[in-house]
């Protein structure tokens, strides 16, 4: 290849690749940034690219980009979904909810100390919280209660 071809070549390869950068850069689905209500473009639509994530209300989202369309343009949604973890929400182990629930706190120690759940729900103590996750299924994060929580 002569240089003038291999230089028409790589600008236009470079042009491409740039290009596509930029476009791919824009979608909330692939940039993996947080993206407020006002700004998030729910008519775009996202990306068919399976990367499934458990939301915080139990469901399997296809990628970032479904679980944002979840919380910013789904109105039957009332509280924000948060990412519980990667992969596919695992199904509940035990159909038998108080059963489960008694069984789990038996066996588990914990201080007394109150915990905020991210879904809003103030648990006695986390094991209390670790029950519900286990037994529910779901994958709600958590933090010690302080007085701004109030």
């Amino acid at each position: 290849m002569s240089p003038v071809a291999l230089t028409k070549y790589l600008g236009s390869t470079t042009l491409l690749v740039a290009f596509a950068l930029s476009t791919l850069s824009s979608n909330p689905g692939v940039q993996g940034k947080s993206v407020s209500a006002e700004r998030f473009p729910c008519e775009r639509g996202c990306l068919e690219i399976y990367d499934p994530l458990c939301g915080t209300d139990g469901k399997t989202y296809g990628n970032k980009c479904t679980l944002l369309v979840a919380n910013n343009c789904d109105d039957t949604s009332p509280d924000r979904i948060r990412k519980a973890y990667d992969g596919e929400c695992k199904a509940v182990e035990y159909p038998d909810r108080p059963t489960c629930i008694q069984e789990f706190l038996a066996s588990c120690i914990s201080p007394q100390v109150l915990v905020c759940g991210d879904d809003g729900i103030v648990y006695g103590d986390f094991c209390q919280l670790k029950a519900k996750n286990k037994c529910d299924g779901t994958a709600i994060g958590s933090h010690i209660c302080t007085e701004r929580d109030d």
